[in-house]
């Protein structure tokens, strides 16, 4: 009973066990820390924290963006990549005022409501048109440069009809390369917020931002893929990946559950196509857009690295480590795919938790049988042996062995065997029989049986007649003792 309560625990994986495993995991992740130096980053980025826009929070400064990529757009101070983890505030230009009074006019003019006595008034407004272009600079900044812009996805049941994607978004989606869409990805987006203004046409690449945290509030895997209608949209870190490796969207392979295949490189994924991240432990470079403007930083610490351009207000977000910075998160996603070291799960981690749990359950239905002094070492040797293998599997190759479960059996059957021999003690005791491990005494006629059968009185003594000739025939002497022992 226990090791079928065990497996439909593992099935289901119920939250309490969940937290446990997760716990399990935490304490692997820091012993790696500690052990192995494949946290370091492979590909180290440099962070600019831009000031918050002050309308809208979320966004960052457009007047600052469009200064600090004026400066990195000199050929000597080019980054290789240029990735957005949050929107660029794009205020709304008077332009589009306008393209709504020249509408208004041309409608009147249709339903001959007005009269038009020259091409003054639509010349004023075409004028007004060219010379009101926020976002020329930025764009003329950007221009020539790989960059990648973030998405930011609603996740949840689909309510009502999904708002079209853009074009400039839509041609860096991809296709699953078995299963329908919607069974691929781990979540599915119902709305979008998408970065605005014409300089997303030049985009390299379109990333979400999305995380999803787990119930304690901890973020350890990545997302890299959510569905949108009938397409996947890549995450931010594997779009920047992909841009790095100088692969087109068509060049990734997405076996949902399976892993992703980037050019020459394969990204094994967990069951529900989630990517485990490794964070980096060191210290990332993190410039403020006031010490750039301010001239206190030489332009060409950015040439040829990866720039991050993050929100100076975001808060810290929580790790197995600790509190960390929030880009934290992009910065070990992609250090994550660029290695060759993953946390992963093989198919035979599956049937070892599986035997593990029998391996329990058939410890449990012999406790009664062992000895005292084998029973508690058994149980030790076993506690012992899959917290200590499941650390090492993690630690040295990075495969995550769920001992959870397996550790609960055998938690179950150890008590089970303590209060089985506790109450058989007690038992014993209010009959005033001593309890011993030594098997228990025969029956007295199995007794019997077995002491004439050792010493066999009747074949190895003869009988012997008297001198005289009497017929009476005389039995061979036996003691008072063996005669007593005998009627036991």
């Amino acid at each position: 009973m226990l090791a079928i309560f065990s497996f439909a625990a593992y099935t289901i994986m119920p939250k309490p066990v969940k937290w446990l495993e997760y716990e399990l995991y935490d304490l692997s992740s820091k012993l790696a820390d500690i052990k192995t130096l494949s946290d370091t980053a492979v590909f180290s980025p440099v962070i600019i924290e831009i000031t918050s826009d002050k309308a809208e929070p979320e966004k960052i400064s457009f007047e600052d963006t469009e200064k600090i990529t004026e400066i990195l757009s000199a050929k000597e101070n080019a980054p290789a990549v240029m990735a957005f983890y949050a929107p660029i505030a794009i205020s709304e230009p008077a332009s589009e005022n306008l393209t709504l009074i020249k509408n208004k006019y041309q409608e009147l003019k249709n339903k001959k409501k007005i009269k038009e006595t020259g091409n003054d008034f639509l010349q004023i407004i075409n004028g007004l048109q060219a010379e009101d272009k926020t976002e020329k600079n930025l764009k003329k900044n950007l221009k020539g440069s790989k960059y990648v812009l973030p998405i930011k996805f609603n996740t949840g049941m689909l309510t009502g009809k999904l708002i079209e994607m853009p074009e400039w978004i839509s041609k860096h989606s991809i296709k699953a390369e078995q299963g329908a869409t919607l069974a691929s990805a781990k979540e599915e987006g119902v709305s979008f917020i998408a970065q605005s203004g014409s300089f997303t046409a030049k985009a390299a690449g379109a990333g979400h931002i999305n995380y999803f945290f787990e119930r304690d509030g901890i973020l350890r895997f990545e997302t890299p893929f959510i569905a949108y209608g009938n397409k996947l949209y890549p995450s931010i870190a594997l779009e920047t990946a992909r841009i790095m490796l100088g692969l087109s969207s068509e060049e990734i392979k997405f076996y949902p559950g399976k892993k992703i295949i980037l050019g020459n490189k394969t990204v094994p994924l967990l069951s529900n196509s989630e990517l485990p991240i490794k964070f980096i432990s060191e210290n990332i470079q993190t410039f403020s857009s006031k010490e750039i403007l301010s001239g206190m930083l030489a332009p060409e610490t950015f040439k040829d690295k990866i720039v991050i351009f993050a929100s100076a207000s975001q808060s810290k977000i929580r790790t197995a480590n600790g509190l960390r910075p929030y880009f934290i998160s992009i910065a070990s996603a992609l250090n994550t795919l660029m290695s060759d070291s993953f946390i992963t799960r093989p198919a035979w981690t599956y049937n070892l938790e599986l035997c593990l749990i029998l391996a329990a359950g058939i410890f449990t239905a012999f406790v009664s049988l062992m000895p005292s002094w084998l029973f508690h070492a058994l149980a030790a040797t076993m506690f012992i042996a899959i917290f200590a293998g499941a650390a090492y599997m993690f630690c040295a190759y990075g495969i995550w062995i769920k001992a959870s479960i397996p550790a609960l059996a055998l938690a179950e059957g150890y008590a089970f065997g303590i209060m089985k021999r506790f109450f058989v003690r007690y038992e014993l005791k209010q009959n005033k029989i001593k309890y011993s491990s030594k098997p228990p005494p025969l029956p007295p006629v199995a007794m019997r049986q077995a002491y004439m059968k050792k010493n066999a009185v009747a074949k190895t003594v003869p009988a012997v007649k008297e001198a005289t000739g009497s017929n009476v025939i005389k039995k061979p002497y036996v003691s008072a003792e063996t005669c007593a022992e005998h009627r036991k």
